[in-house]
Formats: structure tokens, sequence, C-alpha cells
């Protein structure tokens, strides 16, 4: 497994309906890895862009990540 270093990504907050998905790919004939962003829905000029960090609990973000879902479903 290769790790990928995102520091831009990581600056996006977690939504449980993100409008972005994340895929990691590896090309091999130059054996390099990146990572392509797709729009999972359209989204407005004005609009945060949001990843889902996974169904993870209120008690795992806050450890984690430093937040909670109080505004969602929480997972």
């Amino acid at each position: 497994m290769r790790l990928i270093l995102l520091p831009i990504i990581d600056l996006l907050n977690h939504s449980n309906e993100p409008n972005i998905g994340l895929r990691p790919m590896h090309d091999k004939v130059e054996d390099r890895g990146y990572v392509t962003i797709t729009a999972l829905r359209d989204i407005e000029a004005d609009e945060q862009l949001t990843i889902s960090y996974g169904p993870l609990s209120n008690i795992h973000c806050a450890q984690k990540y430093g937040m909670t879902l109080a505004d969602e479903k929480q997972q």
C-alpha cells in the first residue's frame, strides 16, 4: 500500500451527503500515484466542497477530527 499526501484536500469538511468524491489512482507506466476529484452532483459557485470522512460515530469524530456531527444524522 502506498500513501499519498494531499495538503489541500485535508482542508475539506465532512458531510454525510458530500458533493465531491476522491479516488486514489496508480499509473503503472510512470509508477506514480494520484487522486481524481469528481463532482457527485451540481455544485453552486459559492458552495463549499465537502467529502465524507466515512461512517463515523460522534465520539470518533471528536477524538480524531475535533468535531461532531450535530447538524447531520449520526452514523
